[in-house]
């Protein structure tokens, strides 16, 4: 009786401590987002500057996900050449570096090519990473959004062969596409064709997931998937009459702050000090 009731005791703070590890969890990364790489060399400036400031942060940084629109359509990922340019661009980083593919990146022309690309350079288009028993799912998606496809490829399906080995540990999901319709120049513009959203919604609620992470609206805005926060960050390009960000998120205990960095910033920064020293 008292072994019985000694063991049930250490199997409650067994318990007790793994759910402590869940929600204990904190860590750092980076998300750079659409930074439309094409034939100018303004959009490699405001990448050079976002580069530089990422390496210089004065804490740990898990990783770096950038979330699609590596390129214009101009320079195309169908384009070996372009692919190998682009990747180049991105090897200053300090952090590893995941990426994600955009309706930029994987086009409805010539898709294969720039999925082998897309592949061969920058990574496979559903990847898994764990940080600290959170699971990290970089996912391309863009099918619930346009046409344009993979044979026995079905992102949801995937997700969900995952997540079911350990369907209570934390994950957040990267894609390029956010659910959502957006609202731009006083236009509703689509989001996730009909149906696709409330799929993912039923799917992702068995499981633990604390946010999705998106680019491709070239602004900061929110939505939600069921109840999974949906973060979608401001683009790297200053297209669109945006100014050149990325994003610092800040996981701890469960939850998912950020703040946007304006690298343009510390340009000013840095005039207006050497102003006041003459």
């Amino acid at each position: 009786m008292v072994k019985a009731l000694k063991l049930k005791l250490v199997l409650l703070a067994l318990c007790f401590l793994a759910g402590s590890v869940l929600f204990a969890a904190e860590f750092r990364f980076v998300q750079i987002a659409d930074t439309e790489l094409d034939e100018t060399p303004v959009q490699d400036a405001h990448l050079c500057k976002i580069i530089d400031s990422i390496n210089k942060l004065p804490f740990d940084i898990e990783f770096v996900v950038h979330t699609g629109d590596i390129v214009a359509p101009a320079k195309t990922l169908s384009e070996k050449a372009n692919a190998i340019e682009a990747r180049k661009k991105f090897k200053a980083l300090k952090p590893p570096v995941y990426y994600v593919p955009g309706n930029h990146d994987i086009m409805t022309i010539d898709t294969r090519k720039c999925i082998s690309n897309f592949e061969t350079y920058f990574g496979p288009l559903f990847q898994k990473t764990v940080v600290k028993n959170v699971a990290i799912y970089f996912v391309w998606a863009d099918m619930n959004y346009h046409d344009v496809f993979l044979a026995n490829y079905d992102p949801l399906a995937c997700l969900t062969a995952e997540m079911s080995k350990n369907p209570d540990q934390p994950a957040i999901i990267f894609t390029h596409i956010p659910p959502d319709k957006g609202f731009y120049a006083n236009i509703v513009r689509p989001g996730w064709k009909p149906g696709i959203k409330e799929k993912w919604i039923k799917t992702l609620s068995k499981f633990n997931v604390k946010a999705m992470v998106c680019g491709h609206m070239h602004r900061d805005e929110l939505q939600h998937l069921g109840k999974i926060p949906v973060y979608i960050g401001s683009s790297a390009c200053d297209l669109y009459g945006r100014a050149s960000t990325y994003r610092i998120y800040h996981y701890k205990d469960g939850v998912l702050d950020y703040c946007t960095i304006y690298p343009g910033d510390q340009d000013l920064h840095s005039k207006k000090k050497a102003a006041e020293t003459k």
